[in-house]
Order: C-alpha cells, then sequence, then structure tokens
C-alpha cells in the first residue's frame, strides 16, 4: 500500500491488494449501503418465486428492500 498513492488510504489503493478489495466487496453485499429500491416496469413482467407468480404491468411501481436478499434466513 505504501507504493500506491502515497500511502493513504483509498479505493485505488484497496483495488491493489486483492483479496483487501473482496473483502470491502463482500461486506457491501452483506451490509448494503442502499436498502430500499424502486423503480417502474418498462414492459410487462411476471415474476416468479418457489410458489408463486406475480404479473407487473408497464408503469408499475417495483420496490425492493436489499435486507430481504441479503439476509436469507
Amino acid at each position: 500500500m505504501r507504493d500506491v498513492d502515497g500511502g493513504e488510504v483509498t479505493m485505488r489503493a484497496i483495488e491493489a491488494m486483492p483479496l483487501i478489495a473482496s473483502v470491502a466487496y463482500e461486506v457491501l453485499c452483506i451490509e448494503p449501503t442502499v436498502l430500499l429500491q424502486y423503480g417502474r416496469a418498462k414492459q410487462d413482467i411476471v415474476l416468479t418465486s418457489h410458489d408463486a407468480a406475480y404479473e407487473v404491468h408497464v408503469g408499475k411501481m417495483l420496490f425492493g428492500y436489499q435486507l430481504f436478499a441479503t439476509k436469507d434466513s
């Protein structure tokens, strides 16, 4: 790290250390910085899960809570 960015802790310095970069990105997967996500359907789609299917029509609002995706029990 001393050879990158004069010893400062920067993203470039972290990316130069593959193991540290992997740890940093894994933490972002476990504890995401953006918990709530939303958007509008651009086309008609069918969302399926292990026991159900949901039709989503163009223009409908979709909402996601990231912790449901990363904190399986």
